[in-house]
C-alpha cells in the first residue's frame, strides 16, 4: 500500500508540477487584486481537479 501511495504522489508531482505552477501563477497575477488572485486560484484548482478526475476515471479507456 505504501508503494502505491509513493508512486501516486510522485506521478502527481511530475504531472502537475506544483512548484512551477506556483511560480507561473505569481508572475501572471502580479498586478491583480487579492480578490481576483483568489478567484483565479480557485477556478484553476477546480479545472485541474476536474481534468485529473476525468483522466483518472476514463484515461485507460481513452488510451486503449
Amino acid at each position: 500500500m505504501l508503494e502505491i501511495a509513493v508512486l501516486s504522489f510522485t506521478t502527481f508531482f511530475a504531472t502537475v508540477s506544483p512548484i512551477d505552477v506556483a511560480i507561473l501563477f505569481g508572475a501572471l497575477s502580479a498586478k491583480a487584486t487579492p480578490e481576483r488572485k483568489r478567484a483565479m486560484a480557485i477556478k484553476g484548482t477546480l479545472i485541474a481537479t476536474l481534468l485529473l478526475t476525468v483522466f483518472a476515471v476514463f484515461g485507460r479507456d481513452v488510451l486503449g
